[in-house]
C-alpha cells in the first residue's frame, strides 16, 4: 500500500505542474497492476488531499482564498468522504465497485480522447 501512496504522491506533483490528468492516468495503471479499487482510490485521494493542502496554503498566503466557500466545500467533502468510504467498505459488494470504477475510467478516457481530437 505504501508504494501506491508514494507513486500517487509523485504523480500528483507532476499533475500540479502540468495541470491535470493524474487520477485518470494513474488509476487504470494501478488497476492493471492488480490492485483493487479499495486500495487505489484512497491512495489517490490521499495524495490529492496533501497536494490540495499545499496548494491551498500557497493560495491562502497570497490572499486568493474565499474562506466561506472553502469551509462549505470542506465540510460537505469530509461528510461525503466518510459516507462513501463506509458504503464502499461495508455495504456495496466489491464486484460492483470494480464495475463502477471500470465504467468511470472508460468514460473519462473516451472524454479525454474526444477532447484531444476536438482541438485539432
Amino acid at each position: 500500500m505504501l508504494n501506491i501512496v508514494v507513486m500517487a504522491f509523485i504523480c500528483e506533483l507532476v499533475d500540479n505542474s502540468l495541470g491535470g490528468g493524474f487520477g485518470t492516468i494513474l488509476s487504470p495503471v494501478f488497476l492493471l497492476m492488480g490492485y483493487s479499487p479499495l486500495e487505489v482510490v484512497p491512495a489517490i485521494l490521499l495524495s490529492e488531499l496533501v497536494s490540495g493542502f499545499i496548494g491551498g496554503g500557497s493560495h491562502a498566503y497570497f490572499g486568493n482564498v474565499n474562506w466561506k466557500i472553502t469551509g462549505v466545500l470542506a465540510g460537505f467533502g469530509a461528510f461525503s468522504m466518510i459516507l462513501a468510504s463506509y458504503f464502499a467498505s461495508q455495504i456495496i459488494p466489491k464486484f460492483y465497485i470494480k464495475v463502477y470504477v471500470g465504467i468511470v475510467v472508460l468514460v473519462m478516457s473516451l472524454i479525454i480522447v474526444w477532447k484531444s481530437f476536438k482541438k485539432f
